[in-house]
């Protein structure tokens, strides 16, 4: 699947991004409920349309994070994308629609944003079941860390 930066805004201006959300504890982000997210990014792009999944994660110390998978054509939140520089992408140039991995929150880093590319969409459609073990340690590992960089805040 590609697109240009101008086919991008045009969906989001036009709310033809497909947003799906879940509220749950650190504990509760398993493999299943991973999954069923990955399942929803990639059914909306089979679709047609871009697609977010995002899960507000209740940690054990501090305020909720929030985990999403996200498609936009570079690594930034998709929600920055109507924002993006003209020098940075060409407008008109085809480019590969990307699944990424967002995580925000306090401790999180120093900047409390985290963004890694997944895969690409053509790649995650037919074979979803290949990434749900990648972004499961991907999200068990940047939620210890952000458990971990507020425990030693406390301390």
């Amino acid at each position: 699947m590609e697109m240009t930066v101008t086919e991008l805004l045009t969906q989001l201006e036009t709310e033809r991004i497909q947003v799906a959300s879940q509220g749950l504890t650190a504990d509760q982000l398993t493999q299943e409920n991973l999954q069923a997210g990955l399942e929803h990014v990639s059914s909306q792009l089979a679709a047609g349309y871009l697609a977010q999944f995002s899960w507000q994660v209740e940690m054990p110390v501090g305020d909720p994070v929030n985990v999403r998978l996200e498609t936009n054509l570079i690594n930034v939140p998709l929600i920055e994308a109507p924002r993006l520089d003209p020098k940075l992408l060409d407008q008109t140039a085809l480019y590969e629609v990307k699944v990424y991995m967002v995580i925000e929150g306090d401790q999180v880093n120093a900047s409390g944003l985290r963004i890694d590319e997944l895969t690409t969409a053509d790649e995650l459609m037919p074979a979803v079941d290949n990434y749900v073990e990648p972004f499961k340690n991907w999200v068990t590992e940047h939620i210890a860390t952000a458990i971990n960089n507020r425990e030693s805040v406390d301390d």
